[in-house]
């Protein structure tokens, strides 16, 4: 942290109590997009795409930037999007699914736990505290 941020913040903390620390608002451009617009892509970002129409089974940015170039007009950048979404308009979005059992971090879990076990016989003959590199592959093998 900067010295000159920390003494701004102790001058607004001293002045307004907490309520000065709260962020304020910045200059630079508004939204290329409207109220009325924002709240259609609100609508658009609540209802999952259709994968005929959209080509995707979830929103991304890139995607979102391509809905808002087609319906509106208005190019943007990907960051420019992300701003949309987490911006005072506070656009809803979605957490990635739950991975099913068996697949994600639970298979990794059991991995993890058995691993000890099935290298003990491919590398049993090797003196202890030597050592080891191993290599994964991604996916299935």
């Amino acid at each position: 942290m900067d010295r000159q941020t920390l003494r701004d913040w102790a001058h607004r903390f001293n002045a307004e109590g907490p309520a000065g620390l709260t962020d304020r608002p910045r200059s630079g451009r508004d939204y290329r997009l409207n109220e009325a617009q924002m709240a259609e892509l609100a609508e658009i970002v609540e209802t999952s795409p259709d994968p005929a129409v959209d080509a995707a089974v979830r929103w991304r940015r890139i995607d979102l930037k391509r809905v808002i170039e087609e319906r509106f007009g208005v190019v943007d950048s990907e960051r420019a999007i992300s701003a949309l979404l987490a911006g005072p308009a506070r656009l809803p979005s979605h957490q990635r699914p739950a991975p099913a059992p068996g697949t994600g971090r639970a298979r990794d879990r059991g991995i993890q736990k058995n691993c000890p076990r099935t290298l003990a016989a491919p590398i049993g003959h090797l003196p202890k505290g030597k050592p080891l590199g191993v290599w994964f592959l991604d996916g299935e093998a």
